[in-house]
């Protein structure tokens, strides 16, 4: 009997196996809408071969390697969406303890991910509001529990601002059904913490002076009637509660068409009332709207700007033809406000 010499035991088909270079032409995306749909095969057989390996690994590796911002999955991005209460926390003008939150436009692909963050920092209810139901609520059930297991493991890199310890995020775990989580139920979810609205940011079922906190990340740009939503807003925060809100002044066709301008949208009439569904709004021009509202805005941030030449600007319908320069180039910025 001749015994294997490929390598060491249980190492006959290698991790390291080179992959098909026939695949190499396919883009990473397409690849992985591929490897999607396989796997959701009933007849997926695991079994063969090195397969269960290789996935295996494969999961660990992405789980890795998409750490980032830009996916609303992971943890890096609710996390950091949750930060942006941090110097208000830091400051001492909010208090996140006990306090209740509120998330507008949450989405559909995490929309309880932010707030959960903000539950496992000591909110005592964290609610969002949005038209569109979950796309896949198996799935971001589990990544609630993912970032539960992180937050838990390390509060300290997570969420530093919160100086929470791992005995207070265990204590905000109580009520949370973690197996049901992980199997990506819903119902292990506690909704007397953390809930779900399925509706309009100009009609949310909540108290006059209730919120203590309420934010939104590219959100505000989408809204057909903006003053409506912000005296909404305004209804159901108390006075000197806290109001964060990113808004993205960006042509959004950009993001699906890369020869596409970040302004091209502003050479359209003005009588539309949305394009590419956005208001077109400049960012700058959201302060006298909250102002308006009844909050006092603390601070305008400008995230980014992009140069406009009169060339560029002659080219944009009116009003925006007429604006300065300065309220055409910021094209993402940050509203902090206070309500009064």
């Amino acid at each position: 009997m001749t015994l294997p010499t490929e390598g060491p035991s249980g190492s006959l088909r290698r991790l390291e196996a080179e992959p098909d270079p026939r695949l190499a032409p396919f883009s990473t995306r397409d690849l992985a809408l591929e490897l999607r749909q396989r796997l959701r095969a009933p007849e997926l057989a695991l079994h063969v071969g090195d397969l269960a390996d290789q996935l295996g690994v494969l999961g660990i590796e992405i789980e890795q390697r998409t750490e980032a911002s830009s996916n609303r999955l992971s943890r890096t991005r609710p996390a950091a969406c949750a930060a942006m209460i941090a110097g208000h926390v830091e400051s001492g003008e909010c208090k996140l303890d006990g306090a209740t939150v509120l998330e507008l436009g949450c989405g559909s692909i995490h929309p309880l991910g932010t707030l959960m963050v903000h539950v496992l920092c000591g909110a005592r209810l964290a609610v969002g509001v949005d038209l569109d139901p979950p796309q896949d609520p198996q799935t971001a059930t589990r990544a609630l529990l993912r970032l539960a297991l992180a937050m838990l493991a390390a509060p300290e890199h997570l969420a530093p601002w919160a100086r929470r310890t791992r005995q207070q995020v265990l204590a905000a775990l109580d009520g949370f059904d973690l197996p049901k989580l992980w199997l990506g139920d819903p119902a292990g979810i506690d909704g007397s913490r953390l809930r779900l609205i399925h509706g309009s940011a100009e009609r949310l079922p909540m108290a006059q002076g209730e919120v203590d906190y309420c934010s939104s990340v590219s959100f505000l740009e989408h809204v057909p009637d903006v003053d409506a939503v912000l005296d909404e807003m305004a209804r159901v925060m108390r006075s000197g509660g806290i109001a964060v809100h990113s808004i993205d002044g960006i042509d959004h066709a950009t993001y699906g068409d890369a020869s596409h301008g970040p302004l091209d949208f502003l050479r359209e009439p003005a009588h539309l009332q949305l394009v590419f569904g956005c208001t077109r709004l400049r960012p700058s021009e959201f302060v006298a709207r909250f102002e308006r509202a009844g909050f006092e805005v603390l601070a305008f941030e400008e995230h980014r700007r992009v140069e406009v030449d009169d060339r560029m600007r002659m080219g944009f319908a009116e009003p925006w033809r007429s604006m300065p320069k300065q309220t055409l180039e910021v094209v993402q910025g940050c509203i902090r406000a206070r309500r009064r």
